[in-house]
């Protein structure tokens, strides 16, 4: 028997032969005990057969847990999904996708996103970089790339400490109160000032 191990390894399952009453008996089995499996050998199960699919489930009352002294590795030709109520990571051959009320990307150091023409990084700074960066809200934008354009409804620039956001609402009111003060000045030709 040891020496045909190995084909059974190569070979996918075969379909019973027709009338074969024991292989469609359906077995449970309940194990009230602790029970601990040790295979010392390379172990490898197959369902189903490429002329008949079948599907495999397990269902665990409690917690379950897969640990690995090397490397685990999910296959899948279409589809790997892992759902926790309504939040979703799906991938497929075309990509990753993530879906959920709130998604929170957490680095310790820095993080950086990048793709063959584009890239973002976050660590103390913010840095984007692309053949055109774009920051756009309801109502403006700004635009960067071999030229930089700024637009909105109102566009305000500032400077120094004192400049915050919080100044704006009395911009309006400060502008009307403020008269514009001009300076008159008469140069001679020496360059010196005139009096008056």
């Amino acid at each position: 028997m040891a020496e045909h191990l190995p084909d059974l390894f190569e070979r996918p399952a075969v379909s019973p032969p027709a009338g074969h009453q024991r292989a469609r008996r359906r077995v449970t089995k309940v194990v009230p005990a602790h029970r601990v499996n040790v295979y010392a050998a390379p172990t490898k199960t197959v369902i189903g057969h490429p002329d008949r699919e079948a599907t495999d489930s397990t269902f665990v009352y409690g917690t379950s847990s897969t640990a690995t002294g090397e490397d685990l590795v999910i296959q899948s030709d279409t589809s790997i999904v892992l759902q926790c109520g309504d939040t979703k990571v799906v991938k497929t051959p075309d990509g990753v996708t993530v879906g959920g009320k709130t998604l929170a990307l957490n680095a310790g150091s820095k993080m950086t996103v990048t793709s063959p023409n584009a890239s973002l990084a976050l660590d103390d700074n913010v840095t984007a970089i692309g053949k055109k960066v774009t920051l756009s809200s309801s109502g403006a934008q700004l635009g960067i790339d071999s030229n930089a354009s700024l637009s909105g409804s109102k566009v305000q620039l500032r400077s120094g400490s004192g400049a915050s956001a919080s100044s704006s609402a009395t911009d309006d009111k400060d502008d009307k109160k403020n008269k514009p003060v001009y300076i008159r000045v008469k140069l001679l030709r020496s360059g010196k000032p005139a009096s008056g």
